[in-house]
């Protein structure tokens, strides 16, 4: 069954790609070149589009066949949640990639709104109490309602914002979002039908790293709500055992989150405006494009083995120390 559903979808996306012109000319979303951009002509930002396409598509093959790439519970309100949210981020992020008149502020009103929504279609997505790995006690942290609901919308703000900081550079955001499903799969709470994800990921990285399609705030969006869904429904289901894994595989994302809001806060600036001062554009102004990316998986990379090969936390320090280490060498030069 997996062969035959991956190769239709292989057919899907050779089709999606190969009239890639002809849908933007539809949807007439690009990335038009300024002081802050690498490449020097609009590339199309469809990514997200055919990302979307890719997961409506197997949602849709799940409720006919009951063909799921997840090792986790959905009933209809889950479902609905599910697609619903990806929905209406890709839509929120294509308003942003179309227009660019939806302000900082107004893109985290409107996320609030939509991650309300999802909550309220499907109430165990609520975190409910918090078991942390660093205590010895093993007990769980309890949460009543209200601060289960904040803390949840909190947790995926705090996400997808960190995701959004990965993309400025071809491939990253891409690789790490890929490689963030393959954690997934290692933990069980994908099964192998996650190869089905395999095809679009390969036509993406060939027509991205030519600079041919561009990933935009409608893939970054959608893929990164999609990703906090997954993480917190599989700890309320119990595959993932500690609410804190899910921090330490997506630490360095969140370190730059938290180090740009700083900075950005420190001189002024909106906290959520783009900037130049990513770990991405310190390596990229010092590296070729090909040990830049190389660099820059490595460091993603590396905290989710600690969760995967049960390796001491201690290490986080170690991993932290590195990531400064790389900020403060390169940033000056």
């Amino acid at each position: 069954m997996l062969i035959i559903i991956i190769f239709l979808n292989i057919i899907l996306n050779f089709l999606l790609f190969k009239n890639l012109n002809f849908l933007q000319k539809i949807l007439i979303i690009s990335d038009i070149p300024n002081e802050r951009k690498i490449h020097k002509s609009p590339v199309p930002l469809l990514g997200g589009t055919f990302f979307l396409t890719n997961l409506l598509f197997i949602f849709f093959i799940y409720c006919i066949n009951d063909f799921s790439f997840m090792n986790l519970s959905f009933d209809k309100n889950s479902i609905i949640s599910i697609v619903g949210g990806v929905i209406l981020f890709y839509i929120l992020g294509y308003l942003d990639d179309s227009s660019k008149i939806i302000s900082p502020n107004l893109r985290l009103f409107l996320s609030v709104i939509i991650l309300g929504l999802v909550l309220y279609l499907d109430n165990e997505l609520i975190l409910t109490s918090l078991k942390l790995s660093f205590l010895n006690s093993g007990e769980l942290i309890k949460l009543n309602n209200y601060v289960g609901i904040i803390l949840t919308i909190f947790s995926f703000l705090v996400l997808i914002n960190a995701f959004n900081m990965t993309d400025g550079i071809n491939l990253l955001s891409t690789f790490y979002i890929f490689y963030i499903f393959f954690v997934f799969f290692l933990l069980g709470i994908f099964n192998i039908n996650f190869l089905f994800f395999l095809p679009f990921f390969i036509f993406f990285f060939i027509y991205n790293n030519k600079y041919q399609i561009f990933f935009g705030s409608s893939g970054i969006m959608p893929a990164s709500f999609f990703v906090g869904y997954i993480f917190i429904k599989s700890y309320n289901q119990n595959i993932l055992l500690y609410s804190d894994m899910a921090f330490i595989i997506l630490l360095i994302p969140l370190l730059e989150l938290l180090r740009l809001i700083f900075l950005r806060l420190k001189n002024s600036h909106n906290p959520f405006k783009a900037d130049q001062n990513h770990l991405h554009h310190y390596i990229y102004n010092n590296f070729s494009f090909n040990k830049t990316i190389l660099i820059l998986l490595m460091i993603y990379i590396i905290p989710s083995l600690i969760v995967i090969f049960e390796l001491s936390f201690h290490w986080i320090y170690t991993i932290i120390v590195i990531y400064f280490y790389l900020i403060e060498k390169y940033k000056k030069i």
